[in-house]
């Protein structure tokens, strides 16, 4: 593992244990076994850090979901691997979810725009499988938008809270995730 990859994952364990906030780069030196100034050779100050680590995180969801929804169109299988993708990408990356979370809020301006245009794009993936599911008539939706903020903010709280702790496998979130989401849109 190099360097630069070794500071990434202290950096995660670091502020997914304590909060961003609380971490300092001499914090994240020191897990690391550099000087402080070396923190300064790959990054200007630890927003660029969290950026870093929150962009990576959302570009291997975005791809993850590129991949798994190539060969699929009926809406119902979409909506499925959608969801898949979601709560297979929480589990390998809890920790990274967990910043996403909590720690988006630390960020400024311009690099929250950066990771909510990459939100956005995920979220507009969401929309597009319920305006398929509609035109073919699969779902049953009065609001587009809304309807994806209510299966987006489903997927982040039932994942954030259960997938954080071993009394739920994968597979239950999973089947409970997509039995919800079909009630909710009525299939």
């Amino acid at each position: 593992m190099s360097k630069i990859e070794e500071l990434k994952r202290n950096a995660i364990n670091l502020i997914a244990k304590h909060g961003f906030d609380s971490v300092s780069l001499r914090h994240l030196a020191r897990a690391t076994n550099i000087q402080a100034g070396s923190v300064y050779g790959h990054y200007k100050n630890k927003n660029e850090i969290l950026l870093e680590l929150l962009i990576e995180y959302m570009e291997d969801l975005i791809t993850a979901w590129s991949e798994k929804k190539k060969k699929l169109r009926d809406p119902k299988k979409l909506l499925t691997a959608f969801i898949e993708v979601y709560v297979n990408h929480h589990y390998a990356h809890k920790k990274e979810s967990l910043i996403l979370s909590l720690d988006i809020r630390s960020m400024d301006k311009q690099n929250r725009a950066q990771i909510d245009l990459l939100t956005s794009s995920y979220e507009n993936e969401l929309i597009s499988i319920l305006k398929k599911g509609a035109l073919a008539g699969t779902f049953k939706i009065d609001d587009f938008n809304m309807t994806s903020t209510a299966l987006k903010s489903l997927l982040i709280g039932i994942c954030g809270t259960y997938c954080l702790h071993e009394a739920h496998s994968q597979k239950q979130v999973f089947e409970s995730l997509l039995s919800i989401a079909s009630n909710m849109l009525k299939i």
